[in-house]
């Protein structure tokens, strides 16, 4: 079972890779790929604890809660996901080395799916309750970040196989949209607010790094000129500034220009 994920996880990171190298990214195959690694995650966090479960009325329990998880948790983790790129992304400047982004983008969702249904799991079948006072607080900001208008009451976390809207200019970053907003006297119910102080806590870590800046941007942009909207409208904002940034993905170009690269960065 450990090597069957190790296989998956591998898939993930080389599916990341081909996804840097290609000059655009097209908006259903980003679609597909998150899908492909948030649902991994869950599968294999089920397929831990499915040999253990004996009856069937048990393993359809199972499959419903790691769905509810999955449509919970998906948008947070993929603004957490992205988070962690950019990390990545400045680790790898620092380094003196091509910036990577979709490895560790679709790593890091698979891993965080596979977490969050494998520790609420944990917690029922070994019977350790006290692991509810993280767990059912992460659940409620969770929910609270994925629901902030009846509209986001769907099945599914994420419908934007295809977005008709034309990817942003790139936007220059210049102050924290959010934190802004909530110290407005705009009315935010508890869902949005929870939204916004996420966001805001986030937006200050995010290291002003090519993809990560672009990003920040975009996203900025797209929030003051909707401050109050769906959560299904902030992921389709996240997609276009994903898609907007992706030409500062450091990978990218022929063998010699990467080497062309590589030594620009090492040079004094």
């Amino acid at each position: 079972m450990v090597q069957y994920g190790l296989r998956c996880l591998a898939a993930v990171f080389f599916i990341g890779l081909g996804i840097d190298l290609f000059a655009e990214i097209n908006q259903t195959a980003l679609f597909i790929f998150f899908y492909i690694a948030s649902l991994l995650g869950v599968l294999l966090a089920v397929l831990r604890f499915w040999p253990d479960l004996e009856t069937p009325g048990l393993r359809l329990l199972l499959v419903l809660g790691a769905l509810i998880v999955w449509r919970v948790a998906y948008f947070p983790i993929l603004v957490f996901a992205g988070w962690v790129a950019t990390l990545n992304e400045w680790l790898l400047i620092e380094l003196s080395l091509p910036t990577i982004i979709y490895p560790v983008f679709l790593l890091a969702i698979a891993l965080m799916h596979w977490a969050a249904v494998y520790s609420g799991a944990k917690m029922i079948y070994s019977k350790k309750y006290y692991w509810g006072g993280a767990l059912v607080p992460a659940f409620i900001v969770a929910a609270l970040v994925s629901f902030t208008n009846k509209v986001d009451l769907t099945p599914l976390p994420d419908y934007f196989a295809n977005i008709e809207e034309t990817v942003p200019a790139a936007q220059t970053a210049t102050q924290n949209p959010y934190s802004t907003a909530l110290s407005s006297n705009k009315e935010y119910n508890l869902a949005e607010t929870t939204l916004l102080f996420a966001s805001s806590s986030m937006y200050q870590f995010i290291p002003d790094t090519p993809w990560g800046a672009t990003v920040k941007g975009v996203l900025e942009s797209r929030f003051n000129a909707e401050p109050q909207t769906s959560s299904a409208t902030r992921v389709k904002d996240h997609y276009l500034a994903y898609r907007r940034a992706h030409d500062q993905i450091g990978i990218q170009g022929t063998p010699t220009e990467l080497f062309d690269k590589i030594a620009a960065l090492r040079a004094p």
